[in-house]
């Protein structure tokens, strides 16, 4: 019979060829619902009149775009540190240690970074991000983004003095 699901008035009739499969995405479905409330909270945007069908859908896939990102910090960071088996101090409320931290937390912790910007000559000019901590520099190495990315040195191709 195969997988099938059908959305009917709001809701859903979903039909496999077991009962174990059927099982298995009941199950699973919170999950997705779940992810599309992050839309309506940290990912929220200022609601806007779009009345061509483009622009409703151009809206549409960077929302999703968005909250794919969103999902993937947090899932790539949880299976890291599960994967180290370490914790990260500083994410959560009075400093409990996660192997699972919410992107939101994750996010938060970048709140503070600061870009400056050196004028040489008319023409060149130095742009930067300073004034990383230790709990950054972790979830950028969790995360395997570079943190050279992060210097003044990285965007001008000077060497990098440690």
């Amino acid at each position: 019979m195969g997988l099938f699901n059908y959305a009917i008035d709001g809701g859903d009739i979903i039909a496999a060829n077991s009962s174990e499969k059927l099982l298995s995405l009941y199950k699973r479905q919170y999950k997705v619902e779940k992810n599309f409330s992050v839309l309506k909270g940290p990912l929220s945007v200022t609601p806007m009149l779009l009345e061509k069908s483009n622009r409703i859908c151009s809206m549409l896939f960077i929302m999703t775009l968005a909250l794919q990102l969103y999902t993937l910090i947090q899932r790539e960071a949880s299976n890291e540190l599960l994967k180290r088996r370490e914790y990260l101090e500083g994410v959560m409320p009075n400093n409990i240690k996660t192997c699972r931290p919410k992107t939101d937390k994750i996010l938060s912790l970048f709140e503070n970074l600061m870009l400056i910007e050196i004028k040489k000559s008319e023409e060149k000019e130095i742009r930067g991000i300073i004034s990383l901590n230790n709990i950054q520099l972790k979830i950028l190495d969790i995360l395997n983004v570079p943190k050279e990315v992060y210097t003044i040195e990285y965007y001008y191709k000077l060497p990098v003095n440690t």
